[in-house]
């Protein structure tokens, strides 16, 4: 033990220093002359376990000094010295923080080593009883401020004796209205009573110590709820042999893992239910399968043991596609994070290559790194078969369409052969009659019936030739497509009142007779349509060859459209541009249309020519 004497008296203090070491040789004693050399070693750090300090000291007293070590963090305790007659002022330092005081009387000396020992020990006490004080009541903080509710039921007659603020918040409860009411009030009706819960908790107690799992606990309101609760024994010095209980709600987890739950068999169902294969995948590449559902085995003829923990690579229809793939799986993920709808040969348990369509997305988990893959693939065979279907009839239709075209053309052609070969021909033949009836007879009567019915003759003949031209012109059978095309340009000219120009490679262009007849119909119709629809002062038809096909441009200075509306393309009359473009795309050919709102539209056809 180390004392600090603060005595200005040498002899004093060399006797009470004498009469401490006599006391006890392990102590350590220090002594100065002042308070003002005693509080410069205590808030320099120096530690002590006593002071004792004279009352009457040089320049400051021993009450200044009480103020000035109070200062420091864990000042010792002090014994205040006076002398005969200072009673008073030890009643005054033991009220500014002196623990003790000893009057200098004869026999004191006696006393000071006894004091010293008393003080430090009920310092040590008082210490130790500050501690503990400090610890309660960071222990009650701590109960209080805890997050999970807390309480202690008296084993001998279950009644709760403490809960903490959480507690009752839990439970609905005011403060202290828990206290002294009996455990079951918290444990809600179940298929077991309160008081059995309550019970088959207790056995479990006092067998093995400690019990905890999941309790259906009740609010003071009734309002039941789900609580996490620990429950352990112990001695308590004032009720006995307690339970501490530990209640942590969670409704909300149970609601979590009940949705869960709900949601997982709705994925079962689904799962099993759905009508297309589904393959669960995991996260190496290659993907290894983790599962599938049953529409799997029935499409792809394997049992699910026998393609759980495999590769994807025996469903394939080799390992070249295995790889080409996995290749557009992964290259299309990275760049939209999904797969849909791609279209891929597969093949069956039994060898069968079948045509498939695969929709792939990732699973991933909290941290957004991908764990798996789903894939669902959708077995198109029927729709494949049902498109080719589709397909071949249109491809039918457009046959006969062709075929329709052509037979009309020559049922044209041969009305007109006959209009000009007979009924022209008829009506010439008439007419060169009357001009020589003319000549023999001078009636002015007859002459003039007669040049009357001449000029309705000539009519006839005009009308005849006219509709001849209309129904087939001949002189796209006789001098080709492109004088065709020209004639063509000069009676829409003539008849409309439109310039339209027209321009020619003079190139030999070989074509069938189809192709030259579905091009002329197609170049007259794209010339009506724009002396109908659009507002054209001049138009302009240019032929040419490039390479092994014929080019045919027809465009004009109009009001144009927009090429993207659909609906433009049927707006026209007859056979429209829609019906144009397949008619030359059967013939292997195209069409393609150039045109903006209030610039005009320019329309080039194309169609291959015969090999020379």
């Amino acid at each position: 033990m180390r004392i600090l004497l603060v005595e200005d008296n040498v002899d004093h203090r060399e006797l009470m220093s004498l009469a401490l070491t006599g006391h006890d040789s392990t102590w350590e004693v220090e002594g100065v002359g002042s308070g003002e050399e005693a509080v410069c070693l205590l808030l320099g750090g120096e530690v002590f376990d006593l002071v004792f300090l004279d009352y009457s000291l040089p320049q400051r007293d021993g009450l200044w000094f009480l103020g000035e070590v109070r200062r420091g963090k864990a000042p010792p305790p002090v014994v205040m010295v006076t002398g005969r007659g200072d009673e008073q002022v030890a009643v005054e330092a033991m009220k500014r923080g002196a623990y003790d005081y000893i009057v200098k009387h004869e026999g004191y000396l006696k006393r000071v080593p006894v004091v010293a020992q008393r003080v430090v020990e009920a310092n040590r006490l008082a210490l130790e009883h500050r501690q503990a004080e400090e610890k309660l009541r960071f222990y009650g903080e701590i109960m209080e401020n805890m997050s999970e509710g807390v309480y202690l039921i008296r084993l001998s007659d279950g009644l709760i004796v403490y809960t903490n603020l959480k507690f009752e918040r839990i439970f609905g409860y005011e403060a202290g209205e828990m206290i002294g009411k009996p455990v079951t009030i918290v444990n809600a009706p179940t298929a077991k009573s309160p008081e059995e819960t309550a019970r088959k908790i207790i056995e479990v107690l006092n067998r093995t110590g400690v019990w905890y799992g999941e309790i259906n606990n009740i609010k003071k309101d009734g309002t039941p709820f789900w609580c996490y609760a620990g429950c352990s024994l112990f001695e308590h010095p004032e009720y006995g042999k307690v339970i501490v209980a530990v209640h942590t709600d969670i409704t909300e987890r149970k609601r979590a893992e009940e949705a869960l739950q709900t949601s997982k068999e709705l994925f079962e169902k689904i799962f099993i239910s759905q009508m297309d294969p589904i393959f669960l995948l995991d996260a190496i590449n290659p993907p290894a399968i983790l599962d599938c559902n049953p529409a799997a085995t029935e499409v792809f003829g394997y049992t699910r043991q026998e393609m759980a923990g495999r590769t994807t690579d025996f469903l394939h229809v080799d390992e070249t596609a295995a790889k080409k793939f996995l290749e557009h799986l992964y290259s299309t993920l990275f760049k939209r994070g999904f797969l849909h709808q791609f279209e891929f040969q597969m093949r069956r348990k039994d060898g069968t290559i079948f045509p498939t369509e695969h929709s792939v997305t990732q699973l991933k988990d909290e941290q957004d790194k991908r764990i798996g893959w789903v894939n669902v693939v959708r077995d198109i065979t029927e729709r494949k078969w049902s498109e080719e279907r589709i397909l071949t009839y249109q491809e039918h239709l457009r046959s006969l369409t062709s075929e329709l075209s052509l037979i009309e053309e020559r049922e044209r052609r041969h009305i007109a052969t006959e209009l000009h070969d007979n009924i022209s021909q008829t009506l010439a033949i008439t007419k060169i009659k009357l001009g020589m009836a003319q000549g023999l007879t001078s009636s002015t009567d007859w002459v003039g019936s007669l040049n009357e019915i001449g000029e309705l003759i000539d009519q006839a003949i005009q009308y005849t030739r006219s509709l001849t031209f209309e129904l087939s012109p001949p002189i796209l059978y006789e001098l080709g497509l492109e004088a065709g095309i020209e004639w063509l340009t000069e009676q829409i000219q003539e008849k409309h009142g439109i310039q339209i120009g027209f321009e020619d490679d003079q190139q030999p262009k070989p074509m069938s007779e189809e192709i030259r007849i579905a091009l002329f119909k197609a170049t007259k119709e794209l010339l009506i349509n724009i002396v109908k629809h659009a507002q054209a002062s001049k138009a302009k038809v240019s032929i040419w060859r490039e390479d092994h096909s014929i080019r045919i441009r027809v465009e004009d200075d109009g009001v144009g459209f927009s090429t993207s509306e659909g609906k433009q393309l049927r707006k026209t009359t007859g056979f429209g541009l829609f019906n144009i473009r397949e008619r030359v795309k059967y013939l292997g050919g195209d069409m393609v249309i150039e045109s903006e709102p209030g610039r005009g539209s320019r329309v080039t056809l194309s169609a291959p020519l015969k090999e020379e």
